[in-house]
């Protein structure tokens, strides 16, 4: 009826297609498909605007049976339709082609007798497992939609592109190919950040940590945070001595290589003298970050303290030029003056965010410096106990990025104007 007839015919409307398809069909085939329709409809967007489109197509879809179904069914509300999860995306261009795949894989699974079926419920990997052995699984999102829905604790409410943009960045093993160790590898994740948090549940849709992999939303919290300077990842260990507590106490950075003559010059010139002191034919990593301490760093920038790149030490404001002291110790000779904030104990540096030079410029990499300041607790972040921005959202129409160039603009001009018809949460913002 549906599956085995497809209609191919441009220019005409899924919901139009669709009934002439379920015409042949039964009344109760004809509800059948629209509680499928309500299925499908759950994890669709987070934006409660949508719910009176679906609840308006659910009950035309179950008007062809001949029947209506009451606006007021209590599972048709706001708080059903209107909590959706995902951002659909192709989702919903594709309807046809995810609709056949929800029945192919809705009649499979009832022709297993009920232990069986009793059996996959009971074990979510077991389930995700036979779920992709249907045709096509892996590429639908409706596979991704159906494994939240009925396991919640185990899948995220997202689909395959944004899971693989999640692991990309947050996973240091890489992205898994197959779906199902994809998605313990993003269970894995979401583990490891929750027991970094203060906040007991990870939503990669919303702040901070969406901006962990969406490049966009980084980018639009690092304006924020940071409107013109730089931030540096810096390693508090020069020739295997930790010199962290000694940059804390004394408030100064230092960049080791003491027995180096002053750093304000080119960075050919250093990388001479390094040559000349037997540091190998080509140090250019060590005459960037030592050229970039002296001359490309300046007052205002952040520096983010680690210990051998692994652990995240604290982060502080530089408030001094460079000063060359040859008299001093080796650890003293190249210095920075810097207003540091500590961390009550050393914080692991998240799978994947490794400087893997003395110091590095970070500033081009938003999601990294964001990652780093929510694990050390930044007092800038939203806390926990107080009326969030995601706060905010779970009660507005509107797209995140939205809503943040919004907060932008009223600290900036202290003026904000919105329209937009009734009901669209204006006053609410």
């Amino acid at each position: 009826m549906f599956v085995e007839n497809p209609n191919e015919t441009r220019g005409i409307r899924f919901l139009d297609k669709l009934q002439g398809q379920l015409e042949p069909g039964s009344a109760s085939a004809k509800r059948l498909f629209a509680e499928l329709a309500w299925v499908h409809d759950l994890i669709i967007s987070r934006d409660a605007k949508l719910a009176d489109t679906k609840r308006e197509q659910i009950r035309l879809i179950w008007s062809w049976s001949g029947e209506s179904l009451s606006p007021d069914h209590e599972l048709l509300n706001d708080n059903v339709l209107g909590a959706g999860v995902a951002h659909p995306g192709a989702f919903l261009a594709q309807a046809w082609e995810e609709f056949r795949f929800f029945v192919v894989a809705l009649r499979a699974f009832y022709l297993k007798d009920v232990g069986e079926r009793h059996k996959l419920f009971m074990d979510p990997w077991a389930f995700a497992t036979w779920l992709d052995g249907i045709e096509s699984a892996p590429g639908r999102m409706t596979r991704h939609a159906l494994l939240f829905l009925l396991f919640p604790g185990i899948f995220e409410p997202c689909f395959r592109n944004d899971k693989e943009r999640i692991l990309k960045r947050l996973c240091a093993d890489g992205v898994p190919r197959n779906s199902v160790e994809m998605d313990k590898a993003l269970l894995n994740v979401r583990r490891d950040l929750e027991s970094r948090s203060v906040r007991r549940e990870v939503d990669f849709h919303q702040p901070p940590y969406v901006e962990f992999w969406n490049g966009e939303d980084a980018k639009f919290w690092y304006k924020i945070r940071f409107p013109s300077e730089r931030v540096w990842m810096m390693n508090a260990t020069v020739d295997g001595e930790e010199v962290w507590h000694e940059h804390a106490a004394k408030g100064i950075a230092t960049i080791g290589w003491g027995e180096l003559a002053g750093l304000r010059r080119s960075r050919e010139e250093i990388q001479l003298e390094l040559i000349s002191r037997g540091e190998g034919e080509n140090p250019s990593m060590r005459s960037l970050f030592l050229w970039e301490f002296a001359n490309r760093m300046e007052i205002g920038d952040t520096i983010i303290a680690t210990s051998k790149g692994a652990q995240l030490l604290g982060w502080g404001e530089v408030v001094g030029e460079y000063e060359y002291s040859p008299q001093a110790d080796q650890l003293s000779t190249h210095t920075r003056r810097v207003d540091w904030t500590r961390v009550g104990e050393p914080v692991e540096l998240f799978k994947g965010f490794v400087a893997v030079k003395r110091l590095t410029d970070i500033s081009e990499a938003p999601e990294l410096v964001r990652m780093a300041f929510w694990q050390l607790g930044d007092p800038l972040e939203p806390q926990p106990d107080s009326y969030t921005p995601a706060d905010a959202l779970a009660d507005l129409f509107i797209e995140p990025q939205r809503f943040n160039r919004l907060l932008e603009s009223i600290r900036e001009r202290k003026n904000l104007i919105l329209q937009g018809p009734p009901g669209t949460g204006k006053t609410f913002i």
